[in-house]
């Protein structure tokens, strides 16, 4: 059983609030200054030439037409018509056949061959060397050897600790698999093709030819004659006569007169009016969105899983082990020195010392 973290999505409602500038339309009244114009009558005394018209005689010399007949001769031209014949070239349009050669491509089918490589998989057998060894853990007594000396004697102690190895076990096996490799393979593929085939077609061009033809005809031509004519016109001749007349001459004279004018003066007033502007106005809003958010929860899960348990096995193995052998060796006593240093009495002779430790071969049950 193992706890392990999931994500669960939850929805919740957020309130979010927000700050808008809403456009206000106020009034509000505004005194302003304008000119206003005055109008207002003045008198004033001036004085204006007026026209005055006068007749008087006067005495003028006129010239006086009068009419005269007398006979006038003059000359006009008379148009006469007459035949006159004239010589003209015209083009005559002539059709001519004349033969010629062109050239006629047409497309036909032919059956090619072409080779096309192509990878066409194949499948093979292959040797194969796995291993499918495992890792073991072994219980293995490692000797540990430790020597010191005590009041002059050597003492050679072997003692065995066991520890616990971690072994890969090889289990080496060849199997035969089977391979897919891609092999280039050249394939030959038939197609039509269409090439072109060019022919000579013999075929006759016919043109249109204009060959010049003298052709004679007869027009009218007019012509111009001087002929000679009378006519009666009347002339007119002036003499001078003495007349007499009345005309208007125009003088002028001053008068006066009072007369009135307007006159515009400006004055400044003050007026109001009522002006409409917009403000923004500030204006909290509530807003509710929906957010999903992602909570962390532990729950408890069973899951399978492969260990190694160690089995104790028995096997028989060769081990150094101390093992303490008598030996026996002279000592020489001093008795006036007393005992020497390293004797166990103070007597002379020879004498069994210690056991000595020895380091032997034994065959021992080891478990693993």
């Amino acid at each position: 059983m193992v706890r392990v973290c999931k994500t669960v999505p939850i929805e919740e409602e957020k309130i979010y609030t927000e700050t808008v500038w809403v456009p206000k339309t106020e009034t509000k009244t505004v005194e302003y200054q304008v000119t206003v114009p005055v109008q207002e009558e003045r008198t004033k005394e001036f004085t204006t030439e007026v026209p005055v018209w006068e007749e008087v005689e006067e005495t003028y010399t006129v010239e006086v037409p009068y009419l005269t007949e007398m006979q006038e001769t003059y000359t006009v031209k008379v148009p006469v018509l007459r035949d006159v014949e004239f010589t003209y070239t015209v083009e005559v349009p002539t059709v001519v056949a004349t033969p010629a050669t062109r050239t006629v491509t047409n497309l036909e089918p032919v059956l090619k061959t072409r080779a096309i490589e192509e990878c066409v998989p194949v499948k093979k057998s292959k040797l194969v060397s796995r291993d499918y060894g495992h890792w073991e853990s072994r219980i293995v007594e490692v000797p540990t050897t430790r020597y010191y000396n005590r009041r002059g004697n050597c003492y050679y102690v072997a003692k065995c600790q066991t520890v616990c190895r971690r072994v890969w076990v090889p289990n080496c096996v060849t199997e035969e698999v089977t391979v897919v490799e891609k092999q280039k393979k050249i394939r030959e593929q038939t197609y039509i093709a269409y090439e072109p085939h060019s022919q000579q077609v013999e075929y006759e061009c016919a043109q249109l030819c204009y060959e010049p033809e003298t052709r004679s005809a007869v027009k009218q031509v007019v012509e111009y004659e001087d002929e000679a004519r009378t006519r009666t016109k009347m002339v007119a001749d002036y003499r001078e006569e003495q007349r007499t007349a009345t005309k208007k001459v125009l003088t002028m004279r001053e008068e006066t007169h009072v007369g009135t004018y307007p006159v515009v003066t400006y004055k400044t007033d003050t007026r109001t009016k009522e002006v409409s502007y917009t403000v923004n106005v500030p204006e909290t809003r509530v807003r509710r969105e929906k957010v999903t958010r992602n909570v962390q929860v532990m729950e408890d899960k069973i899951e399978t899983y492969t260990v190694h348990v160690e089995v104790p096995v028995t096997k028989e193995a060769e081990v150094r082990v101390c093992k303490t052998v008598p030996q026996v060796v002279s000592v020489t006593v001093n008795p006036c020195g007393g005992c020497p240093q390293g004797s166990s009495n103070g007597c002379g002779g020879a004498v069994q010392k210690n056991a000595v430790q020895k380091s032997v071969l034994q065959k021992v049950v080891v478990q693993h």
